[in-house]
């Protein structure tokens, strides 16, 4: 999670009709712990961010984003998500870890994959022992699947820092281990994701937010970054999602973009909740954007439901 973004003024779809989409897969589910503590929910940095996007905080009813929470967001709509992946929101990694992992293996919960919190820039070293921490007596838990750590906040990290050696020798460590890493970036970053990328063509990489956290309106350069991300590597996938993060007045012509370069077969819907409930959207505002992207495209039906569903089956291994 990244709390980075330039002043939006997109509020809403267009009033999209679609159908009731069963069996969709959210690629981006931040969720709360009661147990633990969050600095930048709690002090107050949620509800600021939230307020510099939409003049107001949608607080939880609970006072918890919890589980519960997300699913009276989500049943309300028409997109039904039967399946979830946890991605780390800035709590103590190996706790987070360990928390979302439990929640992960239970057959209450719809989470079926977890995104921790993986420093790589510390080495090979320092990925294994996080690795060691969390393994049980059958190795690694099946439901961790990969590892992330924005590249984003204030000050923000030099995008030159993911061509360092430690940085590449912790990525190599973390496919060695069979997890992919996920990028969460301001567009300044996205050529020298395209050189990482470029020079581990084995790995599987996924780029959250479509590279776009606090972009603004810069279209041109970022079409063109985003354009040398997806050529990068066969194994570059992109999520759709994170709209009200981007500073845009229109996300149309970014979604359209992502799908020409990427492709409907290495893009995946996100929602990015609750960052996208907090601002006091409708947990379908963002699906109906991507919706109406694959419209504008003209995916066929088998296309769309990869992009909501499949895609994320075969990246997630779920």
């Amino acid at each position: 999670m990244a709390l980075e973004v330039g002043n939006s003024t997109e509020k809403s779809s267009a009033s999209i009709k679609v159908p009731i989409l069963l069996g969709v897969v959210d690629t981006h589910l931040h969720l709360q712990n009661g147990e633990l503590t969050y600095p930048w929910v709690d002090s107050g940095d949620l509800a600021k961010y939230c307020e510099r996007i939409s003049g107001d905080y949608t607080k939880p009813a609970s006072g918890l984003w919890s589980e519960v929470e997300f699913m009276k967001d989500m049943s309300s709509g028409r997109f039904q998500v039967s399946k979830g992946i946890f991605v780390e929101c800035g709590h103590s990694a190996m706790s987070e870890a360990k928390w979302a992992l439990t929640l992960a293996e239970s057959k209450e919960s719809i989470v079926q994959g977890v995104v921790a919190h993986i420093d790589v820039s510390q080495g090979a070293s320092q990925v294994q022992l996080f690795l060691a921490g969390l393994q049980n007596k059958s190795g690694l838990p099946s439901k961790l699947k990969g590892g992330r750590v924005v590249l984003l906040g204030d000050p923000r990290p030099r995008p030159e820092i993911i061509l360092e050696a430690k940085y590449l020798e912790g990525l190599k460590e973390l496919n060695k281990a069979g997890l992919h890493w996920e990028w969460c970036c301001h567009p300044e970053a996205l050529p020298n994701i395209a050189k990482v990328c470029a020079s581990l063509p084995d790995m599987v990489f996924v780029l959250d937010h479509l590279g776009h956290n606090s972009g603004g309106d810069d279209l041109s350069s970022w079409k063109k970054n985003i354009a040398a991300v997806a050529a990068s590597s066969k194994n570059v996938f992109a999520k759709l999602g994170a709209i009200e993060e981007w500073g845009c007045k229109d996300p149309a012509p970014y979604l359209d973009h992502a799908l020409r370069v990427f492709g409907f077969d290495r893009v995946l819907y996100e929602g990015n909740w609750f960052v996208s409930a907090g601002i006091g959207n409708p947990y379908a505002r963002t699906a109906e954007h991507v919706y109406a992207a694959c419209l504008r495209a003209k995916a066929s039906v088998e296309q769309t439901k990869g992009v909501f569903t499949g895609n994320a089956m075969r990246v997630y291994r779920i």
